[in-house]
């Protein structure tokens, strides 16, 4: 297989899925946390974390397979490079959102039931 192609097909599901997923988790953190001090859109932020963990870890994953593929797998190669530099500034931002979001996951099993009248 090409992969000059491959390489293309990653760096583009890369930067579609990063740019949704710190799209979505500007619009939770700046926009939905402020006006959902009631909580009534406590279903929209349940709804939009389903969606943010797939997207975040295609993006995690994607960055991986391209910094393998642009050092032709030579750890050297990365090591030496102001690429490199940036690549560590990058997850320096993206691993611990990552984390977050994983783990409240698996903290947070809560259901919510609405219309319910007591």
């Amino acid at each position: 297989m090409d992969y000059n192609s491959l390489e293309l097909l990653i760096l583009y599901l890369h930067f579609f899925s990063s740019v949704l997923w710190w799209g979505i988790t500007f619009f939770v953190i700046f926009i939905l946390r402020p006006i959902n001090k009631k909580g009534s859109y406590s279903f929209l932020l349940q709804r939009i974390h389903q969606f943010v963990l797939p997207i975040s870890t295609i993006s995690i994953t994607s960055g991986i397979a391209l910094t393998f593929i642009n050092i032709n797998f030579e750890l050297n190669r990365f090591f030496n490079s102001m690429w490199s530099y940036m690549l560590v500034l990058g997850g320096l931002f993206s691993i611990p959102v990552y984390l977050n979001i994983l783990f409240r996951s698996k903290k947070r099993n809560i259901k919510l039931e609405l219309g319910k009248k007591v």
